[in-house]
Parts: C-alpha cells; sequence; structure tokens
C-alpha cells in the first residue's frame, strides 16, 4: 500500500514543483482533475513586458467564478442550471528565471461541490477530445454511410469500452459537423484550395497549379499527385486521339442556351460533389483487389505452349486473356511464305474462302524483330495472331522477345521506383507508411494496457513508465521539431474568394396584435412625415445660418 500511494503522490500536484513548459503543468493538472472527478480550464495569466515570457499561470476548477448576470434573465421561461460554484480550486505557477521552469506557487485541493465517480470521469468536458486521427476515422466512418450511433459504437468495442474512446456519442456528431461546416465555409474554392494545402504536407511530389482571371478569381487548375505521377512513368507511352473533340454532342448552338442548360444540371447534382471521390476511391479498392487476386491467382491455360506458359507469368489477367485469344486464332490459320523472311497470314472459313484481309507479316531472324501489316501491336501493345503465326509454327520462337512485351501490361508494372523532377522518390499512397507505423505500435503497446489494466498496481507502474518515456520523447523529438520548423511550406494565395453567408435565421412571424401596432405606426408617420420634414428644413436653415456666420455654439447658448 505504501508502494500505491507513493504512485498516487506522483500524479498530485505539490507546492515547489517545477515543469519545463505550462504544457506539461497543463497536463498533469488536468490528469489530476480526471483522476478526481472535476473538470479543469486555464485562468489568468501575466506576461513579461519586455521578453514577453508568460511570468504566472492560473489552473483552475471548471466551477470556478459565478455566472454572469444577463438583460434577458427575465425574459427566460427555463434558464439552464448553474455550472459555476465559485470553487477555489486552483493551480498557481511562476516562471523562475534561475531554472527557467515553472514553479508551483499555490495550490488548492479543497472544492465547493460534489466531484463525479469515478464511472463518469470520462464525461467531463476537459477529459473529451476527438484526436485529429480519430476525427479523421470519424470522416472515413460517414463517408462509408455508417450512421454516428454505429461509428461510435463500433469504436467503443474497439476500445474496450465507451470509456476508452476518449469521446461521446454527442462529441462525435459534433465533430462531423465541424468538417463538413469547414469545408462549407468559404464555398468550394477555398475548401479545395485546403485540400491541395493538406496534400502539400502529406505528400511532398504533390502539385497543383492554378489559372487565375483579372479579378483574381480562379478560372482553370492543375494538379497532380503522387499517383498520377507513377501512373505517368509507367504508362506515359499511351497515346489516345480523341476524335469527338470539339465536337458539339450537347445540341445546344448558342452559348447562352448551354450555360443555362449546364447550371440547371449543377443545381440537380448539389450536395452530391464528392460521388465522383467515393466512385474514385471504390475503384482504386477494386484496383487492390485485382492486384491482389493476380499476384496470388495464376490463369487457366487452354493449350500447354511454352508461349502461352511464360505469358501467364508476365501479363496481367486481362491482358493475358487477349493474348490467349490471339494465340488460338493463329491456330486457324493459313500461312504462305512468299521470299525470303515475308510471310502472308489469312483466316479461310468452311468454303474456303478468306475471312478477313491477307496480312503480310515481315521476320527478321538477325534482330528478332517482326512486324505485321494489321499494327495491331503498335495500336494495342500485344502481337496479333499474324505475328504469332509466323513465330510459333513457322519460326518455332518458345519465349517472346523482351522489346514485344510493354512493361505496362506486366504484372511486375509496379515494382519501380520513380522520382519526380526533384529527384524525390514519388510514394504513391504518402499515409500508408504512417498508419502502418501506427498500427505496430498500437500492437505493442495494447496488449501490455490490456494486461495491466486488471491489477491496480500493474497499471500503476506502466502508467509510470509511459509518462518517463513520453517526458524522454517529448524533450527529444518536440525540441528537434520546434526548430527545425515546418518542411512542407505552404503557398498563401492571394485570390479573392467569398465567403458564404451562411442560413440566415428567417424573421419571426408577427402576430395579429403586433401587426395592428404595425399599421397605427404606419399612420402616425405619415402623419407626422410633413411635421418632420418641417423640423428638417429649420434644422438645415440654422446650420447654414451657423456656419456663414461662424457660429459655433448652442442655439440655448446664443
Amino acid at each position: 500500500m505504501k508502494d500505491m500511494e507513493g504512485h498516487e503522490d506522483d500524479f498530485v500536484p505539490r507546492l515547489g514543483m517545477e515543469y519545463r513548459t505550462l504544457d506539461e503543468a497543463w497536463s498533469v493538472w488536468n490528469d489530476y482533475g480526471g483522476r478526481n472527478g472535476f473538470g479543469v480550464r486555464r485562468g489568468h495569466e501575466s506576461k513579461s513586458k519586455t521578453d514577453g515570457v508568460i511570468t504566472s499561470k492560473f489552473f483552475l476548477c471548471n466551477c470556478e467564478g459565478k455566472r454572469g448576470l444577463d438583460k434577458r434573465d427575465h425574459l427566460t421561461r427555463k434558464p439552464r442550471a448553474e455550472t459555476r460554484t465559485g470553487c477555489q480550486a486552483r493551480l498557481v505557477l511562476k516562471f523562475d528565471r534561475g531554472t527557467k521552469k515553472y514553479k508551483v506557487v499555490e495550490f488548492v485541493s479543497e472544492h465547493n461541490h460534489l466531484l463525479q465517480p469515478p464511472e463518469a470521469c470520462y464525461l467531463i468536458p476537459s477529459q473529451r477530445k476527438v484526436s485529429e486521427i480519430a476525427g479523421f476515422d470519424i470522416q472515413v466512418a460517414a463517408s462509408s454511410g455508417i450512421q454516428p450511433k454505429y461509428a461510435h459504437e463500433l469504436y467503443s468495442r474497439q476500445h474496450g469500452g465507451i470509456r476508452g474512446v476518449g469521446y461521446t456519442l454527442v462529441d462525435h456528431r459534433n465533430c462531423l459537423r465541424n468538417i463538413r461546416q469547414e469545408a462549407l465555409q468559404y464555398g468550394s474554392a477555398i475548401a479545395m484550395m485546403k485540400y491541395f494545402a493538406k496534400r502539400s504536407m502529406e505528400d511532398s511530389s504533390f502539385k497543383h497549379l492554378e489559372d487565375t482571371t483579372e479579378e483574381g478569381e480562379i478560372a482553370n487548375v492543375v494538379w497532380m499527385d503522387a499517383k498520377m505521377i507513377v501512373a505517368y512513368a509507367r504508362f506515359g507511352d499511351v497515346v489516345i486521339f480523341d476524335t469527338t473533340f470539339g465536337t458539339n454532342n450537347e445540341k445546344y448552338e448558342e452559348e447562352k442556351e448551354f450555360e443555362d442548360a449546364f447550371n440547371i444540371l449543377m443545381g440537380k447534382v448539389d450536395g452530391k460533389g464528392k460521388e465522383w471521390l467515393e466512385v474514385l476511391e471504390d475503384n482504386r479498392e477494386k484496383e487492390i483487389k485485382s492486384e491482389y487476386n493476380m499476384r496470388s491467382k495464376l490463369p487457366r491455360l487452354k493449350f500447354g505452349m511454352p508461349i502461352l506458359r511464360e505469358a501467364a507469368n508476365l501479363y496481367t489477367p486481362k491482358v493475358f486473356e487477349l493474348f490467349q485469344a490471339e494465340v488460338e486464332l493463329s491456330m486457324s490459320a493459313h500461312i504462305e511464305c512468299l521470299e525470303g523472311n515475308t510471310y502472308t497470314v489469312v483466316m479461310y472459313g468452311i468454303d474456303n474462302e478468306a475471312l478477313q484481309k491477307r496480312r503480310q507479316v515481315v521476320w527478321t531472324r538477325e534482330n528478332q524483330m517482326i512486324s505485321c501489316s494489321c499494327k495491331k501491336f503498335e495500336r494495342v501493345g500485344i502481337l496479333c495472331w499474324h505475328a504469332l503465326k509466323v513465330l510459333v509454327f513457322c519460326e518455332d520462337i518458345k519465349v517472346m522477345s523482351p522489346r514485344y512485351v510493354l512493361n505496362r501490361w506486366t504484372k511486375a508494372a509496379k515494382d519501380v521506383t520513380i522520382v519526380d523532377i526533384e529527384g524525390r522518390r514519388v510514394i504513391e499512397d504518402p499515409m500508408l507508411d504512417v498508419r502502418n507505423r501506427r498500427a505496430d505500435l498500437l500492437r505493442i503497446v495494447a496488449p501490455i494496457c490490456d494486461k495491466a489494466a486488471y491489477n491496480e498496481e500493474k497499471t500503476h507502474f506502466v502508467r509510470n513508465r509511459f509518462l518517463e518515456f513520453r517526458r524522454e520523447y517529448e524533450g527529444k523529438y518536440d525540441n528537434l521539431a520546434s526548430t527545425s520548423g515546418n518542411d512542407h511550406p505552404t503557398s498563401e494565395h492571394s485570390l479573392h474568394l467569398k465567403k458564404n453567408g451562411g442560413n440566415r435565421r428567417s424573421k419571426r412571424i408577427p402576430s395579429c396584435i403586433e401587426k395592428k401596432r404595425g399599421a397605427k405606426k404606419a399612420k402616425n408617420k405619415t402623419i407626422s412625415k410633413s411635421q418632420d420634414s418641417l423640423r428638417t428644413n429649420t434644422n438645415l436653415s440654422q446650420e447654414k445660418s451657423k456656419e456663414n456666420f461662424g457660429y459655433y455654439h448652442d442655439l440655448e447658448d446664443l
């Protein structure tokens, strides 16, 4: 028991204790309040006028002070319960310039109100906090269609109960509301710029460029992330000619007519701006599943040919199906040797008529090159059945030349290291390593916490070790972070972005009595209108006379 009391004393503030920073002292005070059943808040502070250092700081109980008087109290039908009781519990610190630390000069532990029981301490506002990672999980759950109630229940089960989550269902909903309001506060333009700034912090390869009008408003936006750079590096040799470019597919002859139709369309899809992003994420998830199936499964071969076995190991499943179909067609084709290394390949039907146009294939044995007049390899990227007929059945080629296996169609297309224009490695998902490292740390820490939670002595032992480790970590790495600064500074854009006004509250509907009073006031206004105009004219004439004769005193003084 003495050891237990010693552990308890480590978490109780005492006179003369010193802290390196105010944040460290606040962490101790907040932890002390959470274990003893009262909320905490920051109070008054004093700063030095010479160097701006905080010389004294008050940490108070949440019930300190009294609620101020409100002139609208007589109109309140059901006032809210009182939360301030004038509690004097506090922790006062002063800065010692000799040791460069904050020293406890006053500590009051007595309260004039009831303290919360241990099972209700998690409801204290100062003990509830939605971390950045938890906010991300909340946003992900909402975008996946999970209701806040069920998402919060899931997190409670994952953390061993509702007390382990760190926030309540109300905080969960408030966090989700704040995320949505932040996205709509300045409209889509500033939301897009904030998204770009966030991506630039997460991904050093993320680039974006905005084209503005003469008024400084955004006209065009171009952006690329690591995934786009990687895709271009892997499949950048693909060229597509869009024959429909510039054609009028909308059937609107006038520009104004098209703009009106486009505005109607945007009105119909208002509020669905993130559906395309959800579709994109679904497609990427399908890509990951396809990647897994491709690496874990091999396709079925219709024929036991060496060239097919090689293609099954090289090509992706979809491309292999196309290649196997070409091999199957080549088995039914007829070949004729013209002269030297030139062949003609054709497909005949039952009536001995050519089903397709004759194709000419040229094979060069010296440099292992083959070309066909159909140009399918140049268009699609796989050998046609004309060329395969020559290679497999005439030249007895067992293995394809590497020049006819395009890297973009292979399973190993993504197994390359790509760098950007600045020479840095491009990571397709910059946050993947962060999530994996966090999960790895949780796998180490969570079992220790689960085992120690069943015994009070073990809990205090683990808690002390964690606090010591946290102090060591903050002393080593937080100081480095503060001196090094931000690795990814973001540039400010001087764009004229109008802030949305939001939904303003509509005016209250007046009662019938108020309407009658309004009618009487209107009559009085019309009656006194001539009198007001007369007074105004006399005042103007008096002011004019004062200006003309240089009088600067009131009429009563004159």
